[in-house]
C-alpha cells in the first residue's frame, strides 16, 4: 500500500494483528 487514506485503518490492522498474538499466546499456554 502506497497510500493511507484512512489513519483508523492502520490502527485496526494493528490492532487486529496484536489480538491474533495475543490469543495465539493464550492458546499455547492452555495447552
Amino acid at each position: 500500500m502506497g497510500q493511507v487514506r484512512h489513519g483508523s485503518a492502520t490502527t485496526t490492522h494493528a490492532v487486529r494483528a496484536a489480538i491474533q498474538r495475543s490469543q495465539a499466546s493464550l492458546a499455547t499456554l492452555s495447552r
